[in-house]
């Protein structure tokens, strides 16, 4: 059972905008050969899906108990 509290914002949109970027600038540095630099990045985007999925289980918690 997830506690989510009365009011408490749950925002989904702030990691996927977060993702957007970090996806970009990957694929900027793809194209410029630069793959290590590019996998520095791949920790960031992991953490960010992290945050996301988790935001959107806490949404869908809050959801189902109203």
């Amino acid at each position: 059972m997830v506690n989510v509290k009365h009011g408490e914002i749950i925002d989904y949109a702030m990691p996927m905008l977060k993702m957007e970027k970090l996806l970009r600038n990957l694929h900027d540095l793809c194209l410029d050969g630069k793959y290590s630099d590019a996998g520095k990045l791949c920790p960031d985007l992991i953490a960010e899906v992290r945050v996301l999925s988790a935001s959107l289980a806490l949404m869908q918690a809050k959801k189902e108990t109203k």
